[in-house]
């Protein structure tokens, strides 16, 4: 993450499962569920979600989530969220991201939320979120997803190590992967690294 002085927001938030819910591996979809609730808490509108861990604002990447997961028995494993926030990137440093991208700053005109502020709202939609995901799972975010899903019906390529698959995304299931399209049929995918095809991102 390119990581200028002063200009971003970085947080790390760590949470105990006594048991785990169903659609654990969603967890980080939570916590890109729980981030949009904050940002627009704090005034911020037209953020997005792209599975599995992105936060976008108009195809452009404005943050992501990483999830660290600590084993200490077979249903107790405790959870490190990490969230990284684009917030009043220098446009110097732009020359060192190899994505199309977009800030806080851009989406307020100007004016983005402190990062005190937006800290203290992330903290607490993530306690609310978390709270309900222990208890039901990924079931309970399901509709927050569909209507924050930007790449459902879209061409997509999805990138695993070396392997490309081209299809049409279709969402995501009860637990949380992915649902793609392809000559095979429909497949879901617990991981990968999604973008969209370019014929699509230049007609959108």
């Amino acid at each position: 993450w390119v990581s200028p002085f002063g200009a971003n927001l970085y947080l790390s938030f760590a949470w105990q499962f006594d048991e785990l819910p169903p659609g654990f591996t969603a967890l980080g979809m939570v916590a890109e569920i729980a981030a949009v609730r904050a940002l627009r808490k704090t005034g911020v509108q037209g953020t997005d979600v792209k599975w599995p861990n992105d936060l976008i604002a108009d195809d452009r990447k404005l943050g992501g989530i990483l999830v660290d997961v600590q084993g200490e028995s077979p249903n107790r494993l405790r959870a490190v969220i990490g969230i990284g926030l684009n917030v009043q990137m220098p446009e110097a440093a732009s020359a060192h991201i190899d994505q199309a991208w977009t800030d806080l700053a851009t989406l307020a005109q100007g004016a983005p939320p402190s990062r005190n502020t937006l800290a203290a709202a992330l903290l607490d939609e993530l306690f609310t979120a978390l709270d309900v995901f222990s208890a039901q799972g990924f079931a309970a975010f399901g509709d927050d997803w569909r209507a924050l899903d930007r790449i459902a019906g879209r061409e997509v390529v999805l990138q695993q190590h070396e392997r490309r698959i081209t299809g049409t995304a279709l969402g995501v299931d009860q637990d949380g992967a992915l649902l793609l399209r392809s000559g095979d049929g429909t497949r879901r995918f617990v991981s990968g690294d999604i973008s969209l095809r370019l014929h699509d991102a230049f007609n959108n």
